[in-house]
């Protein structure tokens, strides 16, 4: 704002930590349940998974464009397990059991957006709404939910915005004034394609958000959520972002960050840090952007969230574009781009190119074509605790003597 596959980025070197091990060979290789896959794995018949019951009871909420989930607990364990649930929601589609299916599909959509998987979890909720099984309001408009933050991170604003149209007004009937406010900040945030195309202060659309925007945080006020009234701030400090007007987005990204240590949210921290060392970058305090902005990336590698690392890749190639150090930055945006491809999360694709690569050092525009291609194949190839470590200082598997599978 937010390294590979076998095919380029090596999964089973240069490991960090045996959690971030973990992290690198479930979310990295290849194969037919990995983030390539053009389809969803087969759908397999589970035995005596009782998760696939009605009495699957998992209601996370996130906020789709700052992964944060209300409940963490329920989901944090799957990303080790994530066949198991596969065949959990396969065997809740095929009882059939609306109700389960669609709460377990939207319990699992961060898991997909963080993990790599949003090929998969597009197709599977697409699956879901096209049974056009007669649900409650509630559920309906959790799949609409699930559905919308998928195609954010995909970058299709043209389906997403229908999408949480959809679910705000479902909530609105049924008068729920926490889900009216994180419905209210999906739509407030949702149409980053909108804004990268240059929407200025003055346009409907960036009026429209911001009120969106406005009506969120006061109903997250009056409930006392701090933890839902930091992720609006966060939201108002993009609109003011991408408006080119940085010193006002800082305004805000502080206060989100603010509320988000408050609140001893981990995951929005990292996010707020993220953004927030973007915009000091911008404002020519390049040393503090480089400290927010891998600060931000340690906590994304400690989640395995490939979101958040493929973005603070991409800032950290600014960073070193600004310090001169080219070679660096073009491998950096190369392992950012290998992540954006194998993971579907073209939202940083979208970003860096449409964006960023005009208000911000970019290795694109400081370097000879054929050199950055090169340097960006070397990035692509590392392996995800490998960029990591090198985004961060802590390696370089490119010095003088450096052996091949250092990589």
């Amino acid at each position: 704002m937010r390294c590979s596959p076998r095919s380029s980025t090596n999964p089973s070197s240069g490991a960090t930590t045996s959690r971030a091990r973990r992290a690198s060979r479930s979310s990295t290789r290849s194969g037919p349940t990995g983030p390539n896959a053009s389809t969803p794995p087969a759908r397999g018949q589970p035995s005596g998974n009782a998760t696939s019951r009605r009495t699957w009871n998992s209601r996370s909420a996130p906020l789709p464009s700052s992964p944060d989930p209300r409940n963490a607990r329920g989901w944090i364990g799957w990303r080790r397990t994530p066949d198991n649930f596969r065949a959990a929601l396969d065997r809740a589609e095929a009882i059939p059991d609306p109700e389960a299916a669609v709460r377990l599909g939207f319990a699992l959509w961060r898991f997909w957006q963080q993990r790599g998987y949003l090929r998969e979890g597009r197709q599977r909720l697409t699956a879901l709404e096209a049974h056009g099984w007669d649900l409650t309001p509630q559920t309906r408009a959790r799949l609409l939910e699930a559905l919308g933050g998928v195609a954010y991170w995909q970058a299709d604003g043209a389906a997403s915005g229908p999408w949480y149209e959809a679910a705000l007004g479902i909530w609105r009937t049924l008068g729920d004034r926490r889900e009216i406010a994180n419905a209210l900040y999906n739509l407030g945030s949702s149409d980053v394609p909108g804004l990268l195309a240059g929407v200025s202060r003055e346009t409907e659309s960036w009026q429209r958000a911001m009120a969106h925007l406005d009506e969120a945080l006061q109903n997250y006020e009056a409930i006392g959520d701090r933890l839902g009234q930091g992720n609006v701030l966060w939201g108002i400090g993009g609109l003011y972002y991408f408006t080119s007007d940085v010193a006002e987005a800082e305004r805000w990204y502080v206060r989100s960050l603010e509320h988000f240590r408050a609140a001893r949210n981990r995951t929005m921290e990292a996010w707020a840090l993220h953004m927030l060392g973007s915009t000091v970058l911008k404002l020519g305090r390049t040393e503090s952007a480089g400290d927010m902005m891998r600060h931000a990336l340690r906590h994304f590698h400690e989640a395995g969230d490939l979101s958040g690392i493929t973005l603070v890749l991409d800032d950290l190639s600014a960073v070193a574009v600004t310090d001169g150090d080219l070679q660096r930055a073009a491998r950096l945006r190369g392992a950012a781009r290998q992540l954006t491809q194998s993971t579907g999360t073209e939202l940083a694709r979208l970003v860096d190119e449409m964006f960023e690569q005009a208000t911000r050092p970019n290795a694109r525009v400081a370097m000879d074509a054929g050199e950055l291609e090169r340097l960006e194949v070397e990035g692509g190839g590392l392996a995800l605790d490998t960029a990591v470590a090198y985004a961060l200082g802590e390696a370089d598997p490119f010095e003088p003597g450096a052996r091949p599978d250092d990589r």
